[in-house]
């Protein structure tokens, strides 16, 4: 489903007040990046086995991240109270590998948060930055909506929202699709969801986030191409960023 663009749009796209935008995939073209980033991977692990586990790490995390809310809902219900989102998911992963949760939490945040960050720009989709800049500057609210930290990303790649939110923000405390993060964002920016369109990469994430209350949404294509047909269609020729 995410193989081209899906658009749920019932006005023009300035006629919104606000923007919500994933990071990941959506900002940068994260199906170019993560090969690079695996052989890169496998390069230092290749001359680092004894450090092996580190790379099972990241792939538990991930899977970990994915598969949140069947796990979460298995969880003992004092684990899901005592901690929050992102502590529990250090914590079972570390249970799962029999490693301790600092060790996931540092291997996690050297490899998934800092390490990509320089290759980012190399792999942006200027032409949204652009876009979103543009409607910024129209006094459209924008703002960042990411499953992970993205402060640093949207740093590297010379973009400042409006708003930044992350699920594991205090208030939010879970993941793409749940409603409830999607109703604690428009708490925050006053909107109601008929004020905002959501732009993500992933209709299972970021599409039902945003159909599940109500918010028009567009689904980028994974190339460049398609997105650029996105874009030449819902900012007419008059129209430049």
């Amino acid at each position: 489903m995410n193989s081209k663009n899906i658009i749920s749009m019932r006005k023009p796209l300035t006629s919104y007040k606000a923007v919500l935008f994933d990071v990941d995939g959506t900002l940068y073209m994260q199906n170019r990046l993560r090969p690079v980033l695996a052989a890169r991977l496998a390069k230092y692990y290749l001359l680092h086995p004894l450090r092996l586990k580190e790379l099972l790490i990241l792939i538990k995390y991930r899977s970990v991240r994915e598969s949140w809310t069947r796990i979460l809902a298995a969880l003992p219900y004092g684990s899901q109270a005592s901690a929050s989102m992102e502590t529990l998911q250090y914590r079972y992963t570390a249970d799962c590998l029999n490693t301790s949760p600092d060790r996931v939490k540092e291997t996690v945040f050297y490899w998934m948060h800092r390490y990509p960050l320089p290759f980012l720009p190399k792999y942006q989709d200027k032409r949204l930055i652009d876009i979103l800049c543009y409607l910024q500057k129209q006094s459209l609210f924008i703002a960042a909506y990411s499953d992970y930290p993205p402060q640093d990303k949207l740093k590297m790649l010379h973009i400042a929202p409006d708003f930044i939110f992350s699920s594991s923000d205090p208030d939010i405390n879970c993941m793409k699709p749940n409603p409830d993060a999607v109703y604690a964002i428009l708490k925050r920016l006053d909107l109601t969801s008929e004020d905002v369109l959501m732009i993500g990469d992933r209709y299972s994430k970021d599409g039902l986030a945003a159909k599940n209350t109500g918010m028009d949404f567009i689904i980028l294509g994974k190339s460049m191409p398609q997105r650029n047909a996105l874009y030449s269609l819902i900012f007419p020729g008059h129209i430049t960023p």
